[in-house]
């Protein structure tokens, strides 16, 4: 199975198969394991996600840095094919856009990609390679390839581990993917 297409349509079943109470203890140790990178612990911005379609669940992320750190989340401009990374305060500064996803309000402040330190980018599958398959729109890709001295982590379940993902001119590569199961370093 090398198509990406196909691949994509087969890792998205499998996380959503994953059993309820799986789900919520996998993701609880994925974060943990994240929380536990000196990239992490050193960080004072970091870029995450709200979770969809049984992504790993990123709560106790996102409340570690409501607390602790700058907390940037994804704003999408469909209409020019860009994340703009947007700081939150607190849950209530977001709202529900494309995709079903939830996305800081247009009134969040753009946090400079220079200020990142570390970003967790959700994917559909992975490889050994550290390459990551994601939704197909380029979006975090455009971003990545745009961000300089910042961490890269992708969080994952094991069963999204594919042997191979053909990668692209335009692919980036992830630092660092973490499963409920093995953290691998690139």
């Amino acid at each position: 199975m090398n198509n990406k297409k196909e691949q994509r349509i087969k890792a998205k079943q499998l996380r959503l198969d994953i059993n309820k109470e799986l789900y919520q203890a996998y993701s609880d140790n994925i974060c943990k394991k994240l929380m536990e990178l000196d990239e992490y612990v050193n960080a004072n911005t970091v870029l995450a996600y709200c979770p969809i379609s049984n992504e790993v669940d990123t709560s106790l992320i996102l409340e570690d840095c409501i607390k602790n750190k700058v907390l940037a989340l994804p704003r999408t401009i469909i209409a020019e094919n860009k994340i703009i990374p947007s700081a939150v305060n607190n849950m209530s500064d977001l709202h529900e856009k494309a995709y079903s996803i939830m996305e800081p309000k247009e009134n969040c402040s753009e946090v400079n990609l220079y200020d990142i330190n570390l970003i967790v980018v959700p994917l559909v599958a992975f490889d050994k390679y550290g390459t990551r398959l994601g939704y197909g729109g380029g979006y975090y890709d455009r971003l990545l390839s745009k961000t300089q001295n910042c961490k890269k982590v992708g969080i994952a379940f094991s069963l999204q581990e594919l042997n191979y993902i053909k990668s692209e001119s335009h692919d980036i590569k992830l630092d660092v993917i973490i499963t409920e199961k093995k953290v691998f370093n690139f």
